[in-house]
């Protein structure tokens, strides 16, 4: 949009104040602008004088509220340029209320040269319904002399607001000048004017002129209607009540307003209703009669008006609640008298009465009199007066019974484990009228009160009209199978001086705990597998039923000997002693324990076992009360505990020229042979020279056959050695007798077979010192020797030792495995015979090295076993609280738990440990099982440690 210079340099100023939502007065403003001849005066810079040709902009998109207005620029030259808005004329947009003002004043876009650029309007997304709004944007040149500019429009995004119709009173009585005033009122402020034409429509009350009519009609735009000013939310226009001076048919009359809009501003119609009020007295109602009335008979209540009506008048009547007389009890509608589905009586036009018939019922209950009331409710054409309820009393009939009582059921199901309710119903034989009281208790019968059930009494209140009544009592639920049941009694007593005289129980009601438990079969009697130690001992092992019952139950008991033996007489075969030969489980029992003596031994052998097989008894002593299968069996492995026999070869010395005998002692004994090769080959000890094959005839290998239960320290004879006579003097010479048990079995510990030294002084070759050993330098110095154990359990304080030259000074070194380079530890120093040793404490595989003069020793490695430890607790029933920490302990080690099941190690749970080295689980078993579980954590072979298993535990679960 272009303005004309004229307008442009032209100023003025709207001499009033315009109030209202700003949209409102903006386009106010113009409006009223335009007509005086004035412009409006905005906030802008002076207009420039003419357009400018060098930058163009073109009118952007209109946008919905809320969105952006994209103005473009295109500059042919260089320049800047300064950006203003300001509201259209008509329907005008407001800066800082319809859009977003330019960040600064003045805001300006400058131009490198030919280019285009954009300025961005944000429109403000509002509430109000309105039409499209319009504002220029103008872009003025440095110096005010031209100008461009383009005119953005908004949209409104806004619905149309509905609009009601309230009526004010609601009810208007009739009198002089009496009015009801409509307000027509918007959803939401509307930009534009609205205009709701009035009519109205008769309902009960009519229009027109008194007495015909009720008030005055309404007939619509343009005389009847309601004009709402841009911006407010509602009008009102008032309609007139007329007084019709006569008493109408209906207390309150009605008519309806109904509001159509003029144009097409809001989409929909309204109406309201008002309601006239008779100004004429209402006739008033009142009940009486009543009074006592022999069972069976008619009570009769009557009903009036205080003034006659010129139409009927209808009332209803129904039956309340009321306090008896002292002695006497409360009548039931539809059982102590009639009460039909229509209660209504209708007074005649002109009439003054009417009366309400109530027949009572007659029964056989021993009940006191009854009280009862009727009310009157929901007239028609009157209205309720001050008394208009009436009291009735039934009198009862001579000679009626009360009732007798019973109990059910007569049989409940135990369950499993723990209490559990069993509800019973106690029912009288017939309603009574009176209060009814029973004293109710259980009473041991084969089921016991603590074992069974629950002990337990009460007093059961039976109101007038009650019939059952409930109570509980706990059954205690096991899992002991009773055969057919077990019972307890209920017996009922009526309460002295509180029931009626005519009520009688009908006895004590039997109650059976029916059992649902099947009989028992053997559950488990499981493998065992025990280290058979030296002396003698007694293995228990369990034999379980799968649960409980109420009778004992004996097994016999057999063994079957597999490579374990009771024998007597040979070395190795008394291996155990069956101890009893019937177990007894106690009544509501699961546990038996059969008795192995174990005779333990210091005899090799190998694993051996026996198999001992249980037999419920037949008849009532076990497989009556049993289902099959009747016998199990387990296997009882004895593990050999024992070492496999030593051959120790012993030391001997001969001259050259004799030949020696080479014995050797036996340790330990084997229930079977044992096989050992003996080797010789000369070896320096001690350093001393060894033998060569020049000094001795070698006898080969020689194979020693230990008899089985060869007694331990029994001399052996091996071989006999030759030995070479020469005319060498030369020390002492060493053979070295060592070998191994064939098949890995047994083991032979070495022995030195010395040759005597022989001729002159050992060691002095032509050109050697007195003193020097032979083969040494003079001065050389003996390589250190290291010697640790090659595996300990769990962090531990090691003990190190060696040799090197008498009382030379030692470097220890160590580090841990895996850790790279030792790191020197400490300076020891031999003693005179060149031994040296020293302890460190260490908390995972470690290496040691030592160095002396200038030697270093070969290096040794201290594996470490893992020693952990399984922490298990039971807080809730069937679930137990596991705990495993490894030792040395870490986070994120490797650990299980495993349970022994059907013989073997089963793993049921793995994870890593936590921060704090533990690793936590809460595995679930059943109540009251008892399991057998241990516990594993991986090692780290690269820092050298190796994984282990803690002890097992036995725990029974909560």
């Amino acid at each position: 949009m272009r303005y004309p210079k004229a307008h442009a340099d032209s100023s003025g100023w709207v001499p009033f104040a315009l109030r209202g939502r700003k949209s409102v007065r903006t386009a106010l403003a113009f409006a009223v602008a335009g007509i005086v001849g004035l412009p409006v005066m905005v906030s802008s810079p002076a207009f420039a004088t003419t357009p400018d040709p060098t930058l163009s902009m073109p009118t952007p998109s209109a946008v919905t509220e809320g969105g952006n207005i994209t103005f473009s620029m295109t500059s042919t030259t260089s320049g800047t340029w300064t950006i203003t808005t300001t509201p259209a004329v008509s329907n005008g947009a407001v800066s800082g209320t319809d859009y977003t003002a330019l960040p600064t004043t003045p805001y300006t876009v400058t131009f490198a040269g030919a280019e285009t650029k954009t300025v961005v309007i944000t429109t403000t997304d509002d509430a109000l319904y309105e039409n499209a709004e319009t504002f220029t944007l103008r872009a003025t040149n440095a110096n005010a002399t031209d100008w461009t500019e383009a005119v953005g429009t908004i949209n409104d995004n806004d619905s149309k607001p509905s609009y009601t119709l309230t009526a004010s009173p609601t009810t208007v009585t009739e009198s002089a000048g009496a009015k009801s005033t409509i307000t027509a009122t918007l959803s939401a402020p509307s930009g534009v004017e609205t205009t709701v034409g009035l009519t109205t429509a008769d309902g009960t009350a009519t229009s027109g002129v008194a007495p015909a009519g009720d008030y005055t009609a309404l007939v619509g735009a343009p005389t009847d209607q309601i004009v709402i000013a841009a911006g407010q939310l509602s009008g009102t226009k008032d309609v007139s009540v007329t007084n019709d001076t006569v008493k109408d048919a209906q207390d309150t009359e009605s008519f309806t307003v109904n509001g159509l809009v003029v144009g097409t501003t809001l989409p929909t119609t309204a109406s309201t209703t008002v309601s006239i009020k008779d100004a004429q007295a209402t006739p008033k109602l009142t009940l009486s009669g009543g009074g006592q009335t022999n069972e069976g008979s008619n009570a009769t209540y009557t009903v009036t008006t205080d003034t006659k009506s010129e139409v009927p008048i209808t009332v209803q009547w129904e039956a309340v609640d009321t306090t008896p007389a002292t002695g006497n009890g409360k009548a039931t509608p539809g059982y102590d008298f009639t009460y039909p589905a229509n209660r209504s009586v209708t007074i005649a036009p002109g009439g003054t009465s009417t009366t309400i018939t109530v027949p009572t019922l007659t029964d056989s209950l021993d009940e006191p009199n009854e009280d009862y009331a009727i009310q009157l409710l929901s007239p028609t054409n009157a209205a309720l007066g001050a008394t208009i309820k009436a009291t009735g009393t039934i009198v009862d009939a001579v000679g009626d019974l009360g009732p007798t009582v019973t109990i059910s059921p007569s049989s409940v199901t135990e369950g499993d484990a723990d209490k559990k309710w069993a509800t019973f119903t106690a029912s009288l034989s017939s309603q009574s009228g009176k209060t009814v009281k029973v004293d109710w208790a259980t009473v041991d019968g084969t089921a016991l009160a603590g074992k069974d059930y629950v002990a337990g009494s009460g007093q059961l209140v039976f109101e007038p009209g009650t019939t059952t009544q409930t109570f509980t009592v706990d059954i205690i639920g096991d899992r002991i199978d009773e055969g057919s049941g077990e019972a307890f009694t209920v017996t009922t007593t009526a309460v002295p001086g509180e029931t009626p005289a005519s009520l009688s129980a009908s006895g004590p009601a039997t109650v059976t705990i029916t059992d649902d438990d099947s009989a028992p079969t053997i559950a488990s009697f499981d493998d065992s597998l025990v280290k058979e130690g030296n002396d003698p001992w007694v293995s228990v092992l369990p034999i379980k039923l799968s649960n409980p019952s109420d009778h004992a139950i004996k097994l016999d008991l057999t063994d079957t000997p597999g490579t374990a033996s009771n024998a007597l007489g040979v070395v190795g075969s008394y291996d155990y002693t069956l101890l009893n030969t019937t177990v007894t489980i106690p009544p509501e029992m699961t546990t038996g324990w059969v008795a192995v003596l174990v005779n333990g031994d210091a005899v090799f052998e190998g694993d051996e076992t026996t198999s001992i097989t249980a037999t419920a008894q037949a008849g009532v002593n076990g497989q009556n009360y049993m289902t099959s299968p009747f016998a199990d069996s387990a296997t009882l492995t004895l593990q050999n505990d024992d070492d496999a026999p030593d051959l120790e070869v012993t030391s001997v010395t001969g001259a050259e020229g004799e030949s020696v005998a080479v014995k050797g002692v036996i340790t330990g004994q084997s229930q079977s042979s044992t096989v050992v090769n003996v080797t010789f080959t000369g070896g320096s000890v001690s350093g001393s020279k060894a033998a060569d094959n020049n000094d001795f005839s070698n006898p080969g290998v020689q194979p020693l056959t230990i008899a089985a239960g060869t007694a331990p320290g029994t001399i052996v004879n091996i071989t006999s050695i030759p030995l070479t006579q020469d005319n060498v003097a030369e020390p002492a010479e060493t053979i070295i007798a060592s070998g191994f048990g064939v098949g890995n079995v047994g083991t032979v510990t070495d022995g030195i077979i010395t040759i005597a030294a022989n001729g002159g002084t050992p060691g002095e070759e032509p050109g050697e010192e007195p003193g020097e050993e032979p083969g040494e330098e003079p001065g050389e110095a003996p390589k250190p020797t290291i010697k640790a154990p090659a595996r300990v359990t769990g962090p531990s304080t090691v003990e190190v030792d060696g040799t090197v030259a008498p009382n030379a000074e030692v470097q220890v070194w160590g580090g841990a495995v895996g850790s790279g380079a030792l790191k020197p530890l400490r300076t020891i120093t031999a003693d005179e015979d060149g031994y040296y040793w020293f302890e460190q404490r260490i908390t995972s595989g470690y290496r040691f090295a030592t160095l002396s003069q200038n030697m270093r020793s070969n290096e040794v490695a201290v594996f470490m076993t893992q020693n952990p430890t399984l922490v298990v607790s039971t807080t809730t029933r069937g679930q137990l609280n596991l705990g495993v920490k490894g030792n040395p302990a870490g986070a994120g080690q490797t650990a299980a738990i495993q349970q022994w099941r059907n013989g073997a190690w089963v793993t049921i749970r793995s994870g890593k440990t936590g921060a704090d080295g533990v690793y936590r689980t809460g595995p679930k078993f059943a109540s009251g099982s008892s399991v057998v579980l241990r516990a594993w954590v991986a090692g780290e072979p690269g820092r050298g440690t190796l994984p282990n298993f803690t002890a097992q535990q036995r725990v029974t679960v909560r």
